[in-house]
């Protein structure tokens, strides 16, 4: 994320024979934000120095990481609505992608992988092997994503040929495997991880059936005690309890799927696709609701918060069952949209908030940041 720093300049106004002094943001390494002021004046021996001032604070919002793995395995070519499992899988994913990804870093995985993928070359075309993690999670994430996701509908296509071995374990292992790889883990983040599919983990080539589940399990487990949460999607296939892909979806994790959502969906059609789909992502999506900042207001400080650079300021309240803005932290430094005021923050194009107050160079309210 670029962080701000503020830099001095100042300009004379010979008219006036006064001068103004103001901050800008520039950019820097990393250091920590302060306070934007906006035309703050300096008068040692004029009333106008106790002018009260307007102060902009750098709030940024929080994001989900949303990692989909999809299947194209045999099993994802049955008839599904008006086309196969997979391409009624593709076309949800896109429009989903494509409503959402300004809230939610989107990456994506399939399995197995098709020619061009860089670990192709480590196993045999179709055979019991995922592809690497082609995207990894970013925002507006879909021109990376959308012609690896939709090649079974392009003349030229590079989609995996279909297997009936569908190596979910192995798509799960790839992404564990980046994780304990990448140094960008953000400790703000939600993490989750969306497996669509529609067959038990399963692999010929493994000594047991029970492999493919074993290994599936283990990856599942060891990215939920990295905080990932995962999500399974069965496309048109219903697992019985205590199933391989059931066991997958009751994976411990210290991240809780969002209210009213569901770690294992079972659609039967287009429809409850569609709509499974967009709740999660709709829930997940509301992450971004939350914001931070490393500047600590001033006690007694009141924020005035707007969407993006609206003029119209949200309503403080004191309880996330209320539709406004609320601290969610003694430091302040944290606060949060709720109600309708989230819903129409996380589905909309905004992409961030202003925060400000009013400070006082000469006593009365929270003095000026340069005093």
């Amino acid at each position: 994320m670029l962080r701000h720093v503020a830099g001095f300049g100042i300009a004379l106004s010979l008219a006036a024979c006064t001068e103004q002094v103001f901050l800008d943001d520039v950019r820097d390494a990393g250091a920590p934000d302060l306070a934007v002021v906006k035309d703050a004046f300096f008068f040692p021996t004029s009333d106008a120095f106790c002018r009260n001032q307007y102060v902009l604070l750098n709030y940024w919002p929080r994001a989900a990481q949303l990692v989909i793995m999809l299947d194209r395995s045999s099993a994802m070519q049955t008839s599904f609505g008006g086309g196969t499992r997979e391409t009624s899988a593709e076309q949800v994913l896109l429009d989903a992608i494509g409503e959402y990804q300004s809230k939610i870093k989107f990456g994506f995985e399939q399995f197995p992988p098709d020619s061009t993928d860089p670990s192709s070359a480590d196993c045999q075309r179709s055979s019991c092997c995922a592809g690497s993690l082609e995207v990894t999670p970013t925002f507006n994430a879909l021109p990376s994503i959308s012609g690896l996701l939709q090649c079974s509908g392009t003349p030229s296509s590079t989609c995996p040929s279909a297997s009936d071995d569908s190596s979910s374990y192995a798509a799960l292992e790839q992404v564990r495997d980046w994780n304990n790889k990448s140094k960008y883990n953000p400790s703000n983040d939600d993490r989750y991880l969306l497996l669509v599919t529609a067959s038990e983990p399963s692999c010929s080539a493994l000594p047991d059936s029970k492999d493919a589940c074993s290994r599936a399990l283990s990856a599942a487990s060891d990215l939920g005690n990295s905080s990932f949460r995962v999500v399974v999607v069965s496309v048109g296939y219903q697992p019985d309890a205590g199933s391989c892909l059931v066991r997958i979806s009751q994976t411990g994790s210290s991240l809780s799927v969002p209210a009213n959502t569901s770690t294992l969906y079972k659609p039967s059609s287009v429809y409850a696709l569609n709509d499974d789909v967009n709740a999660l992502f709709a829930a997940v999506a509301e992450t971004s609701c939350t914001f931070d900042s490393s500047t600590v207001p001033p006690s007694g400080a009141q924020l005035v918060v707007s969407m993006g650079t609206s003029t119209n300021s949200i309503q403080q309240v004191d309880s996330t069952d209320k539709d406004g803005w609320s601290f969610a932290n003694p430091s302040h430094t944290t606060i949060t949209f709720s109600g309708t005021t989230c819903d129409q923050y996380a589905n909309s194009m905004y992409t961030s908030i202003s925060v400000g107050y009013t400070c006082y160079p000469c006593g009365g309210g929270p003095a000026c940041p340069w005093q």
